[in-house]
């Protein structure tokens, strides 16, 4: 590895973390952020978000004037979707149309005169159509 990845690998973000950290995203819950008391009710732990590494699961906390906190988690299934993307389990597929959606137009600038060419040139272009052949 030359010095300019290596200066990069330890400044930037390389692939296993950005999977790694999609993949805390992915899984994370507001449970993480939570504890029931004793009687019932339901507090915001920070340490229990801290013990658990789910600080990075924040998108925003919002303190409120009547001392309540409300918290926002990164979109999990964001998160999941790219996950998906990033293993190749959906296929992006784009429609090519010509004008106003119509088909779109083929025209042949060139022709090939096949029958004044060489037997030589006819087997090269017989192998270079067979290669090229879907399922060839």
């Amino acid at each position: 590895m030359d010095y300019a990845r290596a200066l990069l690998a330890l400044q930037g973000m390389g692939p296993e973390e950005v999977v790694a950290r999609l993949s805390v995203i992915a899984r994370g819950s507001a449970a993480d952020f939570l504890k029931v008391t004793e009687d019932g009710n339901v507090q915001l732990d920070w340490a229990r978000a801290e013990e658990r590494a789910a600080m990075g699961l924040l998108r925003k906390v919002k303190f409120r004037a009547d001392g309540g906190v409300e918290i926002e988690l990164h979109d999990s299934l964001k998160a999941l979707e790219l996950m998906g993307r990033i293993h190749g389990l959906f296929k992006d597929r784009r429609e090519i149309s010509g004008p106003e959606g119509g088909p779109v137009q083929v025209e042949a600038t060139k022709s090939l005169d096949l029958g004044s060419m060489s037997d030589e040139d006819l087997a090269q272009l017989r192998a270079l159509l067979e290669r090229n052949a879907p399922g060839g």
